[in-house]
C-alpha cells in the first residue's frame, strides 16, 4: 500500500472547484473498478490530494503516469490550457503494516475539520469518510480496513485525536520520489559495484545485510520492491533496521 501526495506547483490551486476534485475522484474510482490499483481512502483540497492505493495491475508509478496523463488530458482541454499541470512528479510514502495504514486513514480524514474546511469530517463531500460510514463498497475498497478494526466501530476510531500536531509529521525534507523497478535495479547494480544483482545471491549474508540496510535507509525503496528485484525474502528485509540512533530521512512519523 501507498500514500500518495499530488500537489500543485508552487501550491497552486489544480483542484480549486468541485468539478476539479470530482473528475480527478472518478478517475481514481474508475481505474480501482477495473482492477489497475486498489482505492483505500481518499481526501482533496484546492491545491492537493491525498490517497490510499494499493498495486494490483499497475504499479504505483504505471498507475500514477496513468491517472496523471489523463486528468491533465481532460484538464487542459476542458480550461483551454497548455502545459505541465503537477509540481515535479507525485509524492509516495510505502505503508508496510495495516495500524500504519488505518492511522494515516484517520489522519487524511481528520484534515478538513482540522483545516476548518468542515465541522465533522461527513460534511466533508471531498474525501472518502463517508464510504466507509454509509458503506458504499462499490467506488472503494473498506472491507480491508473494517477487518483490521475488528470490533472497533469506523466513526468511533476515526474521531479519537491524534497526539498533538506532531502525531504526523512530514519533515522539512521532501519525502524521496519512488523509483520504477528499472530505476531501482540500476540503482542496486550501482551499489554493488555494476554487478548483476543475481550476485547477491553468491554474497555473505553480512554483506547482504549492508546492502539492503542502504537500499532501505539510504536510497529508500520499499521492502517489496527491494524483495521483487532482489528475490530476497520478505521477512529477512523487514528485520533488517536502520543504525541504532538514526531517522530514515523524509519519513512520515505515525504516534
Amino acid at each position: 500500500m501507498y500514500l500518495v501526495l499530488v500537489q500543485g506547483p508552487h501550491k497552486s490551486e489544480i483542484f480549486e472547484n468541485g468539478l476539479k476534485k470530482l473528475h480527478y475522484i472518478g478517475l481514481l474510482q474508475k481505474y480501482y473498478q477495473e482492477g489497475k490499483i486498489r482505492l483505500y481512502a481518499y481526501c482533496f483540497f484546492d491545491n492537493e490530494a491525498y490517497f490510499m492505493i494499493g498495486e494490483e495491475e499497475d504499479t504505483v508509478s504505471e498507475f500514477m503516469r496513468r491517472i496523471g496523463i489523463s486528468y491533465v488530458h481532460w484538464y487542459n482541454s476542458t480550461y483551454q490550457k497548455e502545459g505541465p499541470l503537477f509540481r515535479g512528479r507525485y509524492v509516495s510514502y510505502p505503508v508496510e503494516d495495516d495500524i500504519t495504514c488505518i492511522r494515516l486513514i484517520r489522519y487524511i480524514h481528520q484534515l478538513p475539520v482540522k483545516r476548518d474546511l468542515a465541522k465533522y469530517m461527513d460534511l466533508y463531500p471531498y474525501s472518502s469518510y463517508a464510504e466507509y460510514v454509509r458503506d458504499k463498497t462499490a467506488v472503494i475498497d473498506t472491507a480491508k480496513m473494517r477487518e483490521c478494526l475488528g470490533d472497533w466501530k469506523y466513526t468511533d476510531y476515526m474521531e479519537l485525536e491524534w497526539k498533538g500536531e506532531s502525531a504526523f509529521v512530514a519533515e522539512q525534507r521532501p519525502i524521496p520520489i519512488r523509483k520504477d523497478d528499472r530505476e531501482a535495479e540500476e540503482m542496486i547494480m550501482r551499489r554493488l559495484g555494476g554487478r548483476d544483482v543475481r550476485t547477491i545471491a553468491r554474497l555473505e549474508e553480512s554483506e547482504i545485510v549492508q546492502l539492503v540496510r542502504k537500499l532501505r535507509y539510504e536510497d529508500h525503496l520499499p521492502v517489496a520492491q527491494i524483495c521483487r528485484i532482489t528475490k530476497l525474502g520478505k521477512r529477512f528485509v523487514n528485520e533488517i533496521k536502520k543504525p541504532d540512533g538514526e531517522n530514515a530521512e523524509g519519513a512520515l512519523m505515525i504516534e
